[in-house]
């Protein structure tokens, strides 16, 4: 018996980048016909509002990002939300994230990290999506991931422009759709 695949999106304030990773990964799933819950939240309590140049270019991709209401994460969240894989836009947010709750950092990569080892890995024949991030994430360490990378690292858009807000999401789109297509999304029920 398989259960609903639950993932959660992370990023500082939870009005830019999280909720629209949030929204491509669950749009990438939808299309596959994967059951999954992709949420979102952020790491500070930042009170603003939804980045509305993000919301007009989500909305250009045919996603609506206009009903989003940022929230704090949360171990609580982590533990449900988050219960097969989390997703963080930095190193940084990855770091708070594991702070947070120390028991979620096997499943806990940055988006772009977890992209690039999607693509550099898609031979993978994991049985569900717990076996395939434990098998993404075997030769990962702690100390790899202390500083930041430009690599696994999406810059933050928020008050910086259209063009800055497009480019990320551009890469936004290209590394939810790694992840949709190499993934394994099967999530037994425990």
């Amino acid at each position: 018996m398989l259960r609903q695949t639950r993932v959660l999106v992370i990023c500082t304030a939870n009005v830019c980048r999280s909720p629209a990773g949030a929204a491509l990964l669950q749009d990438e799933l939808d299309k596959l016909g994967v059951d999954a819950a992709v949420t979102s939240a952020g790491t500070q309590d930042t009170r603003r509002p939804v980045d509305p140049v993000m919301v007009a270019a989500a909305r250009e991709r045919g996603l609506d990002l206009s009903h989003h209401v940022p929230r704090l994460v949360t171990p609580e969240i982590l533990e449900r939300d988050g219960a097969d894989l989390v997703l963080t836009m930095t190193r940084e947010h990855l770091r708070t994230v594991v702070a947070l709750r120390t028991s979620v950092w096997p499943r806990t990569f940055t988006l772009l990290e977890l992209a690039h080892r999607c693509r550099q890995s898609s031979h993978l024949d994991a049985a569900d999506t717990s076996r395939w991030v434990a098998e993404l994430g075997r030769d990962r360490k702690p100390s790899q991931l202390l500083g930041p990378s430009d690599r696994d690292d999406l810059d933050d858009p928020y008050g910086r422009g259209r063009s800055a807000t497009v480019g990320a999401l551009d890469r936004l789109a290209a590394a939810t759709r790694a992840i949709a297509q190499h993934g394994v999304w099967r999530s037994p029920v425990p």
